[in-house]
């Protein structure tokens, strides 16, 4: 029987999109509802006794906070995520919390997403080499039992990553050495398959991140990321990524 060219055009059309393995990985990075810790310089000149209980707890939201996180669900509605990791902290699992129990899936516990001090030489050529035992030798992760139908531990880590180094360069090279080892992490599961995964992390993290994944785009910029603000980078036919969202909106148009 002969095939109709159109229907022969369709065939062929969707036998070379299956067949296509150079379809970009995205990364979307998605930071905390503002916790206690955010808005200290706010209540500076209020004295700490009238001060909240929130104010200066990273283990609390704020009340924007709480309403940033409520809307999670709704802002990440119309996303499909194929592979969610988070960072064990508080603020980051109860942020995401919502909509893994709307959308009915489960993160996983990456340590490497942990807040961690600003390393502000990261992307820094020349840095020491990484001190010795970072990974899975800090403190263990502690999930409290009614989360675990939402959060599974790393079979491979279940501890914290231990960061010694508390100044700049030394603290460049442990995070760089940590954030490279999720990066090549994701890349060799989910590396041009097209597929998308979800980080939700911290500041800090998240704008370190974005020094090494997209070098060239954050290159002399400061890298802000709003409270529950996500950023996405895809994955180029050469490997490299490109950033192309920045706190909701196209990147290039802040």
């Amino acid at each position: 029987m002969k095939k109709h060219p159109s229907a022969l055009l369709a065939l062929l059309l969707f036998l070379s999109l299956a067949c296509d393995s150079s379809a970009g990985l995205k990364i979307y990075y998605l930071r905390h509802a503002e916790a206690g810790h955010n808005v200290v310089k706010d209540w500076k000149n209020v004295p700490k006794d009238q001060w909240p209980a929130y104010v200066g707890n990273e283990n609390m939201f704020t009340p924007k906070g709480e309403t940033q996180a409520a809307a999670v669900p709704a802002k990440l509605s119309s996303y499909h995520f194929d592979f969610i990791a988070v960072s064990p902290m508080w603020r980051t699992r109860n942020t995401i919390l919502p909509y893994l129990k709307t959308a009915k899936l489960q993160g996983e516990l990456w340590p490497e997403l942990h807040e961690c001090p600003t390393p502000t030489l990261i992307d820094s050529p020349t840095l020491p080499p990484p001190s010795a035992s970072l990974l899975n030798t800090g403190p263990e992760i502690k999930l409290p039992a009614d989360e675990t139908s939402y959060f599974r531990l790393r079979a491979d880590t279940t501890r914290e990553f231990n960061i010694i180094a508390k100044k700049d360069p030394q603290l460049s090279a442990d995070m760089r050495s940590i954030l490279s080892g999720a990066i090549e992490r994701l890349v060799k599961r989910f590396g041009n398959t097209g597929q998308s995964v979800l980080l939700v992390g911290h500041g800090n993290n998240g704008r370190a991140l974005l020094k090494l994944l997209v070098p060239k785009d954050a290159a002399g910029k400061g890298m802000p990321i709003d409270n529950t603000g996500i950023w996405m980078a895809e994955q180029q036919p050469d490997g490299t990524f490109r950033l192309m969202m920045l706190n909701d909106k196209p990147f290039g148009k802040h």
